[in-house]
């Protein structure tokens, strides 16, 4: 147990100095990489290996030279692609963004409800034009009211944040999180009308979140 015990704190602090380390290198380690909560070992392992990309970078910030030293591969999360991965890293040992958020960029979106059916579906293309810009592409089922469709792309627009994308690579916004119970998109997805969840047993009736009951109950009315 003692030995445990000793083991553990030197594993604490070996996980300090990284960490200063990344400080004293003007790096915010969190913006590439993600804790592990209950395993030191694993996040010093990780720590460790991003401190040698890091200082490697440092040295010679030239992709293809470091590429033929053998770095690859830079251990950043969410791990995209080699080349987004490489554009995340570069950014990020740069001091540039390494990702961005729409009303930042944008600014803010007006609700849906002090708009007509038509200014609705402007404002749509209008911010799907300006996600596609940046590489995002909202692929929502068909037949979804531009209302609901509306809505629920602000609210997700004004909660995420979008890393940054390398030329060629495409983000997609299906709005599927696989629990259809939850998704607005259910009654107009045909998974999500087939499959049974344990909650539409529970009401008798499909379950839906709250934000799309609304246009449900319209299309059902005589």
């Amino acid at each position: 147990m003692l030995q445990e015990t000793k083991h553990q704190a030197g594993a604490l602090r070996k996980n300090r100095a990284l960490r200063k380390r990344f400080k004293e290198l003007g790096l915010d380690v969190e913006q590439v990489w993600s804790p592990s909560p209950g395993d030191v070992e694993l996040e010093n392992c990780g720590l460790s290996t991003l401190l040698g990309w890091a200082l490697a970078y440092r040295a010679c910030p030239d992709r293809q030279k470091l590429e033929e030293r053998g770095y690859m591969y830079p251990p950043i999360e969410p791990d995209f692609d080699p080349d987004n991965d490489w554009l995340i890293f570069e950014s990020w040992m740069q001091g540039k963004p390494v990702s961005w958020r729409f009303e930042q960029e944008y600014g803010a979106m007006p609700s849906a409800e002090g708009l007509s059916e038509e200014e609705v579906v402007d404002k749509i293309r209008e911010l799907t034009d300006k996600l596609a810009e940046r590489q995002v592409v909202v692929e929502y089922q068909d037949g979804i009211p531009a209302r609901l469709a509306y809505s629920e792309l602000c609210r997700y627009l004004r909660e995420s944040e979008f890393e940054i994308m390398a030329s060629g690579a495409t983000c997609h916004l299906t709005g599927c999180t696989g629990y259809c119970p939850g998704c607005f998109q259910r009654p107009w997805c045909d998974m999500g009308m087939d499959l049974s969840w344990p909650e539409d047993e529970e009401q008798g009736t499909m379950a839906l979140p709250e934000a799309c009951r609304p246009f449900v109950e319209a299309i059902r009315r005589p």
